[in-house]
């Protein structure tokens, strides 16, 4: 589902940037060249698969060197493009060019229609304050009712799966790298015995059931012996109109997930929310009248997770005694309520990395933007089996600290909006992801603020995480000598400290609580403080921003052009650019006079403004 229904950030200042736009047109406007952005390593090739496919476009090394890339889905709806940052070896002005999925380029005319504006790489500092609610709502999504149990139907066949070795688990979690605060794996896959087909009316595991109503219905109960919770994989799920699957809990059939009827939009397969049980149903309804032969699902595997953060210390999944609970410390409490720990599917199993909620420059708009770091969410399929856990904290200092599958639990996974990689990989890359949540958060969360201003050694810094995937943590500490690469900025902890599974976690200046970054790796533990060269290093926002800022920042409009090919630049482009601007047509005709002046106008344009904010 889309959850923009509304129009977006910065178009309540549309009319003000239509009129400097009207007015760029009477002065022929030219925009300054960009300033490039520091690189650490811009003497030699760090990308030879862009290198590459460059090269077969046109732009030969010897003639030209990439600085960075990234991805990014344009604002029309666009999928995700490949944008690379390429500079000249003769000393020219670097320019940007984007790539469709296949690696072909694109034409100044589908970069437009994508909705994908030009970079700016030497824009003045901007400060966006948090947006923080006086209480916040701890209410859990709505929730599927499953049918089986409401029609008394009789219950499906097992499918039982052998238990987890888990010292083998346990050993290979153990084997980090010497900076690694990487995702914590928290579940590792199970593979189904056979795989789970129906097709129409045949099913390799049960048999459709005939209910009172007409209706029919399938299910199937998988146990995997001690999980906390599972998460199941549907390899393949096409139903007709009406027909639904749910997933739900036997032993507490109101913890039900879904409904889902088809994989997110681009992919073929589909991870259901984790339920927190060893046993789980999956239940397939199809109403009166509908066709079973267009029904499709194949179940291949789950995914077992073994972490109970309240109980299990066995698991070595509980957090240093060195860190400090959020919960102690006031002035942080409320701006903690806009960080979640993160559930995602990645290539060893199901893990958990730290992100937060991130405002937009538009007070008027609360859309869900979340950031985080790039090795912790860095596809569109990552994005797509995202689970967001929120306020799993105590209420209070030395209070009680809540199952975490009791806390409000965001579901539906997210659109993968920008990301780039670390600076290991991108001499110029921040490790940084941003992503639009499907489904709405809880009302009250804080919106964290941010700042794009440079910051000077010895300043004052925060972070709030979830160390190790346990429950929310803060650290405090300083900026520190430069790093090795230009665009992270290295930490020292004077209280407190990150693990594996804080990754993604939000800095913040102390003073204002807005991020300046997010963390990539570092060296820092309750065993290597600062004392003893303890460190942590965090993707500079400021340097993140111009990637994202037609997501957080007001809408930029390119310069005049005559985009109808009518012959002259007039309000009718200033209406194309808009539409390109927003992802959707505003309602009206910019080149009708609609005031009673008689004259074709800046007051038409806001006017046709007006009537699409209106609607």
């Amino acid at each position: 589902m889309h959850i923009l229904r509304k129009p977006p950030k910065g178009y309540v200042q549309i009319y003000g940037t239509a009129c400097l736009f009207l007015a760029a047109i009477l002065t022929a406007f030219n925009p300054a060249a960009a300033s490039d952005v520091p690189c650490a390593s811009c003497n030699s090739d760090t990308f030879p698969e862009a290198t590459a496919r460059l090269a077969d476009q046109g732009y030969s090394p010897e003639n030209y060197q990439v600085l960075m890339s990234w991805q990014e889905r344009g604002r029309s709806g666009y999928g995700l493009v490949t944008g690379y940052r390429v500079s000249p070896r003769n000393g020219g002005e670097p320019f940007e060019l984007y790539s469709d999925k296949t690696g072909r380029l694109l034409s100044k005319k589908e970069i437009r229609e994508a909705g994908i504006e030009a970079k700016r790489w030497n824009l003045p500092p901007i400060e966006q304050l948090p947006e923080v609610a006086r209480e916040v709502a701890k209410f859990t999504e709505p929730r599927p009712r499953a049918v089986g149990p409401l029609k008394k139907a009789r219950p499906g066949p097992w499918v039982l799966l052998d238990p987890i070795d888990m010292g083998r688990v346990l050993a290979e979690d153990l084997d980090h790298g010497e900076l690694d605060k990487g995702p914590k794996r928290i579940g590792v896959f199970q593979d189904l015995p056979q795989a789970i087909q129906v097709r129409g009316e045949s099913a390799s595991e049960g048999e459709w059931q005939l209910l009172s109503d007409g209706g029919r219905i399938w299910s199937v109960r998988i146990y995997s012996p001690e999980a906390v919770a599972q998460r199941v994989h549907f390899a393949q799920l096409n139903l007709p109109h009406g027909a639904q699957v749910i997933v739900y809990n036997p032993d507490y059939p109101e913890e039900a997930y879904g409904p889902y009827t088809e994989p997110y939009p681009g992919m073929i397969d589909l991870w259901a929310a984790s339920c927190f049980s060893e046993t789980v149903v999956v239940e397939c309804f199809v109403p009166t009248e509908t066709p079973l032969e267009q029904v499709g699902i194949v179940i291949d595997k789950t995914v077992h997770v073994y972490a109970d953060f309240a109980k299990l210390q066995w698991t070595k999944g509980i957090a240093g005694t060195c860190n400090l609970d959020v919960a102690c410390y006031d002035d942080w409490v409320k701006t903690s309520w806009g960080v979640g720990g993160i559930g995602s599917i990645g290539s060893t199993g199901y893990l958990w990395c730290t992100g937060s909620l991130i405002a937009d420059s538009d007070p008027n708009s609360q859309i869900p933007y979340f950031l985080t770091a790039e090795h912790c969410v860095g596809t569109a399929t990552e994005a797509n089996s995202l689970e967001i856990y929120w306020l799993y904290q105590r209420d209070a200092c030395g209070g009680t600290v809540p199952s975490v599958y009791d806390v409000p639990r965001t579901t539906g996974g997210a659109d993968l909006l920008a990301t780039s990689a670390a600076p290991n990989i991108n001499p110029n890359g921040t490790d940084f992801t941003l992503l639009r949540l499907r489904n709405q958060p809880p009302a009250g969360l804080t919106y964290l603020g941010w700042s794009t201003s440079a910051q000077p050694i010895n300043r004052s810094v925060t972070c709030i995480h979830h160390p190790r995937g346990d429950y929310k943590r803060i650290s405090f500490g300083d900026t520190i000598y430069g790093p090795e690469y230009t665009s992270v900025h290295r930490v020292g902890w004077n209280e407190g400290t990150t693990e594996p599974g804080s990754s993604g976690s939000p800095l913040m200046l102390a003073g204002t609580q807005q991020i300046i970054g997010q963390l990539w790796r570092g060296t820092a533990s309750c065993s290597l403080p600062r004392e003893l060269g303890g460190w942590d290093e965090f993707g500079r926002f400021d340097l993140t921003y111009t990637l994202i800022e037609s997501w957080l920042g007001p809408i930029q409009l390119p310069g005049p052009e005559d985009i109808d090919k009518d012959g002259s630049v007039d309000a009718t482009d200033v209406q194309l650019v808009l539409n390109a601007a927003l992802g959707y047509p505003i309602t009206g005709d910019a080149n009708v006079d609609d005031d009673p002046q008689g004259l074709v106008n800046a007051v038409d344009v806001q006017l046709v403004i007006n009537a699409a904010l209106r609607g």
